[in-house]
């Protein structure tokens, strides 16, 4: 049975774009080049393009077979025909044993223009994903040493970016391991909702609790899908898994996760889907709900609250909080946590702050099961080590006076803990007469860094506010209209 044609409705070209063309991706978690599978283990040596089993026992190892893969991937590219004046590699046709193969799959993009494509003078989905490909396989694409595996003790995939390769090895029980298939997944980076996947977008956007204005919203980013351009496709980055007899394969750069099924010597890709259009949900079948916790952590924790400046505890101000803590590579775009247990594949988008499940079902392929915006949890989580960090400070000033001169080390020790966990303990401290004697010449930098990462803290707080109240007002309107 052929599989159905790809829908046309899809989710938020802006915000998709926007996501895949961010100018600086993150990598995913790598996936780890040693692939445990029971007692036997796959070892890649990214360098010489070779994998080696090895078995693993408690009295030693054993060498059990070997792989040139990258002599693979090269025959792959240079073995060609000619149709109808390009050229087709045996890695751009794909072999018969991995199925849907790369043409068929483009079959599957609609081949007739929207209106709104005929009066924009675009051409249909499946000429410009065609017209893509053209372009990608017509470049020379060299090896960069990244390649991502998986295995299940019988079964080895291997995923090569830089060329789109997919490779499918057998471990068949007598110290060899054999080719059974290959194909590329390029193709698939164009895909603008969900192939074989459920739920479907639109009813996915239907079991969300939204008003209507949102719900409207999406609804129209939906439809605007429908008839826009096919998504450039960004340099690959690859973190996969084994799971079952089948693997998962997710492209953080192109927001893609895909799904294999080994049966024997075939391979069958079973589903796909845009994790873009997954992301742009608030939030599916996950509990608490963002308000219950925020209510719940305002009622115990009132007073602290106040003490750390914190007069109006909701949504946007945790929003603008956790914005204003988070530093580094995870706040930039693109960046991805990635692991699996049983058959769930658990993906955290740190940036977006969602995490986001898959189950890989034998036989039926991937379904989205729960979106999470964690914007909440970890918002309260910072609010919580700061409330903590402040009764810290005044427990290591305390400390700090009791010592005083009977150990002046010591007590410069505390104080300049207590004064890292909360710089407005130097009003306190230049009041004590007795600290500061023992602290003698220590203490004059010790105040001067204070006060400047008191006002620090005062100006952030300030900004935070200013924030809150900002999408306060923004949301209040949006109700209105």
């Amino acid at each position: 049975m052929r599989p159905t044609r790809l829908t046309r409705l899809t989710l938020s070209s802006a915000l998709f774009l926007l996501a895949a063309g961010a100018p600086a991706l993150l990598p995913a978690l790598e996936t780890p080049l040693i692939l445990p599978a029971k007692n036997i283990a796959g070892v890649i040596d990214p360098g010489l393009g070779t994998l080696t089993t090895i078995e693993v026992q408690s009295n030693g190892t054993q060498r059990k077979s070997f792989v040139n893969w990258l002599m693979d991937v090269d025959q792959l590219q240079r073995r060609s025909v000619e149709q109808n004046g390009e050229t087709f590699t045996d890695l751009r046709t794909g072999s018969k044993t991995v199925l849907p193969t790369p043409e068929e799959f483009t079959q599957f993009y609609p081949d007739q223009p929207t209106k709104k494509q005929t009066d924009n003078g675009q051409k249909d989905l499946r000429t410009q994903v065609r017209a893509a490909e053209k372009v990608f396989w017509e470049q020379e694409h060299p090896y960069d040493g990244i390649v991502r595996g998986a295995f299940t003790g019988q079964y080895l995939m291997l995923v090569i970016p830089a060329t789109r390769a997919v490779l499918f090895y057998q471990n068949n029980g007598k110290d060899t391991v054999e080719r059974i298939g290959y194909t590329n997944y390029s193709p698939l980076l164009y895909l603008g909702t969900a192939w074989k996947s459920m739920p479907d977008p639109a009813q996915l956007v239907q079991s969300l609790k939204l008003d209507e204005a949102e719900k409207k919203a999406l609804e129209g980013a939906l439809a605007a899908r429908e008839d826009g351009s096919a998504p450039q496709a960004a340099k690959s980055d690859i973190w996969c898994t084994a799971v079952g007899e089948g693997f998962v394969v997710v492209d953080s750069a192109n927001k893609k996760i895909w799904a294999y099924e080994v049966k024997g010597v075939t391979v069958a890709l079973t589903s796909v889907r845009n994790m873009a259009v997954d992301l742009m949900a608030p939030g599916f079948q996950t509990l608490p709900l963002d308000q219950q916790g925020i209510e719940l952590f305002g009622k115990q924790n009132a007073g602290a609250l106040k003490a750390i400046g914190v007069d109006k505890l909701d949504g946007p101000y945790v929003q603008a909080f956790i914005h204003a803590q988070q530093v580094g590579d995870s706040a930039k775009a693109g960046a991805l946590q990635a692991n699996q247990i049983n058959n769930q594949v658990l993906l955290n988008f740190t940036a977006e702050r969602k995490l986001v499940a898959y189950e890989y079902r034998q036989g039926a392929g991937l379904a989205l099961t729960s979106v999470r915006d964690t914007t909440v949890d970890l918002g309260l989580m910072l609010l919580a080590r700061q409330i903590n960090e402040m009764s810290m400070a005044r427990k290591s000033y305390n400390e700090a006076v009791a010592l005083g001169a009977k150990n002046p080390t010591g007590a410069l020790r505390l104080i300049t803990y207590a004064l890292g966990l909360d710089p407005a303990l130097h009003a306190d401290a230049e009041k004590n007469s007795n600290l500061k004697n023992a602290l003698k010449a220590d203490w004059e930098k010790l105040k001067l860094d204070a006060v400047k990462a008191e006002d620090e803290r005062k100006a952030k707080r300030e900004t935070i506010i200013k924030a809150a109240e900002a999408e306060r007002k923004r949301l209040a309107e949006k109700k209105k209209g």
